[in-house]
């Protein structure tokens, strides 16, 4: 995994890339060059991936199901995701946020050149800005996120129901933080993920919002 100042060139010689790593991902100063010589620009956008809005996780003394594994396609050229989740008790006030309108002004506002770790660490503190209405109950959860459904699996079947993966083989993963926004890195060609999330309440439902954008490249 390449870590420190690397650069490459082409066997005609030719630059093809330079610039710091940090445990395989790209840095700010990163730059890359075609045979030709050629600089090859990067841009980014956002992308809203999912958006969901009450998804419903039953108590484990209620009829239906207290999990749930959500798929996020991811487009090609994502480099990372913000996400932002809320589990709470039914009975608690409703959230609401403007993922979308957030993320395009913090992309505008940003200083030019920067890598995309640090866009991603905008886009989620400004997201992070957006207060909601306070629950008065600590919704019991737990929560992680993966890109391999069979990891899953565990988590929804009968015998073996809530069982998480190990953390090392996560993204992210918790219990009872019942509210959360993230940024998260993700390898070239990683084309979904799942986010799994289980009600541990005896009796009281919990309803789960959750927004996740993609971070998106196009090379130039």
């Amino acid at each position: 995994m390449a870590t420190g100042l690397c650069t490459g060139w082409y066997e005609n010689g030719q630059l093809h890339f330079k610039g710091t790593f940090a445990q395989g991902q790209k840095g700010s100063d990163y730059r890359e060059w075609k045979e030709d010589g050629k600089e090859i620009k990067l841009t980014y956008t956002w992308q809203e991936v999912l958006s969901t809005d009450g998804v419903k996780l039953h108590s484990y003394y209620n009829n239906g199901s207290s999990r749930q594994v959500i798929p996020i396609d991811l487009p090609e050229g994502t480099v990372g995701v913000v996400y932002k989740f809320d589990i709470r008790d039914e009975d608690q006030p409703p959230v609401n946020w403007t993922t979308a309108i957030t993320l395009t002004a913090a992309l505008a506002s940003a200083p030019t050149g920067l890598g995309p770790a640090l866009m991603l660490s905008a886009g989620a503190k400004a997201l992070s800005t957006e207060r909601q209405p306070a629950a008065s109950v600590a919704t019991k959860c737990r929560f992680f996120i993966v890109d391999d459904e069979e990891l899953t699996q565990p988590f929804l079947t009968y015998a073996t129901k809530g069982t998480m993966p190990a953390p090392a083989q996560c993204y992210q993963q918790a219990v009872n933080r019942a509210q959360e926004t993230r940024e998260l890195l993700v390898p070239a060609g990683t084309k979904r993920l799942y986010f799994a999330a289980q009600n541990d309440n005896l009796r009281t439902s919990a309803k789960l919002k959750l927004t996740v954008s993609a971070l998106v490249a196009s090379r130039q």
